[in-house]
């Protein structure tokens, strides 16, 4: 029985890894979240899915507060050990804290950097984000960034140079640019460097999408990511079980590419 089929049985995936590289945690600060967005809630949701875990940065991180919401992070991974990673938030308009939190947070067991230009309102190439950059490139870590086909604060082109500037950094496109032409946009600068990753959270994404990513660039390029809790995950999940791929395909999507980047690094 292949994954679609169990999919419509009800069964549950547990014989899978199934890892969310992009979610978040908390309230979001202008609209109401669907179900409990506490960490609490959210494992209730991954056990129900069969997702073994997330990496995961809060909300309040990537809106007013990135030192509050880190340590919510934090709180999440002792409460529910092996079931966040976390990612440190940082935010480009306090650049004397940006290395300071870094090293706060990596010692405490975060795995991965978070940006988030847009809520943050600053270009990911400019200089306040260096630092973190730097830090990633020297411990080879992974940095998601949110990107958006926005015109130069965060489209996926802007990555082109930075891939080139950080080789060592895994560098995971949130959204992959989140729009028709971002997705064109993104999956280019993916295929172009071995070090750039594509993510599918969105409203716009679909079975379609994927499909294109992954001819567009290599199996092992794409990784799942919700949103959750910001999003239902139960929508992007189905969006790779009924996406017209293989299943060995569709197991790496799921699970193994972040597993790999995350414990050992480029294919």
């Amino acid at each position: 029985m292949n994954l679609k089929e169990k999919t419509e049985k009800g069964e549950k995936l547990n014989d899978i890894l199934i890892i969310d590289a992009h979610s978040h945690m908390g309230k979001w600060f202008n609209f109401p979240i669907y179900g409990d967005p506490s960490a609490r809630g959210m494992v209730r949701l991954m056990d129900r899915l069969g997702v073994s875990r997330c990496l995961s940065s809060a909300h309040l991180s990537i809106g007013p507060d990135f030192h509050t919401g880190n340590e919510m992070i934090r709180k999440a991974m002792m409460d529910f050990p092996g079931r966040f990673t976390g990612l440190c938030t940082v935010n480009p308009n306090y650049p004397d804290e940006v290395k300071q939190e870094l090293e706060l947070r990596f010692n405490q067991g975060f795995t991965g950097i978070k940006f988030h230009p847009g809520t943050h309102n600053y270009p990911v190439t400019g200089k306040n984000y260096r630092a973190a950059w730097e830090f990633a490139q020297e411990r080879k870590l992974i940095l998601l960034s949110h990107t958006w086909y926005d015109g130069g604060i965060c489209s996926p082109r802007l990555f082109d140079d930075l891939a080139k500037a950080y080789p060592d950094v895994k560098i995971l496109l949130g959204h992959s640019g989140g729009t028709h032409q971002g997705f064109e946009e993104a999956a280019e600068i993916a295929a172009k460097h071995k070090n750039v990753y594509l993510d599918m959270c969105g409203t716009e994404f679909s079975g379609y999408w994927i499909e294109y990513m992954v001819n567009a660039t290599d199996p092992d390029k794409v990784v799942f990511g919700t949103d959750f809790p910001f999003h239902d995950p139960r929508i992007t999940l189905g969006r790779v079980l009924y996406a017209r791929l293989s299943d060995d395909i569709k197991k790496k999507i799921l699970g193994l590419n972040i597993d790999r980047l995350l414990n050992r690094g480029y294919p």
